[in-house]
């Protein structure tokens, strides 16, 4: 194990295994009704069956509802 905190190559990194193909939905810093993004992104999740995992972690609208996604549907769970 290195311990001099050169960098790595990438060769050196662990395995990683994963979907051959797929998507990815990067969005933040801004209000994202009437963009798309979230209706694509439910669409790529498998529709109105998709489970998703929300992980909040810097919000600070005081006014959001936990509980409920972005159309206002209950969350079947959730972990804090």
């Amino acid at each position: 194990m290195k311990t001099d905190f050169t960098p790595i190559s990438p060769v050196e990194w662990g395995r990683t295994e994963g979907p051959k193909t797929g998507a990815l939905v990067l969005a933040g810093g801004g209000d994202l009704r009437g963009t798309g993004i979230l209706e694509k992104f439910l669409t790529l999740a498998g529709g109105n069956s998709a489970r998703i995992v929300a992980i909040p972690t810097a919000g600070t609208d005081a006014v959001a509802p936990l509980g409920q996604d972005f159309d206002g549907t209950e969350l079947a769970a959730m972990f804090l």
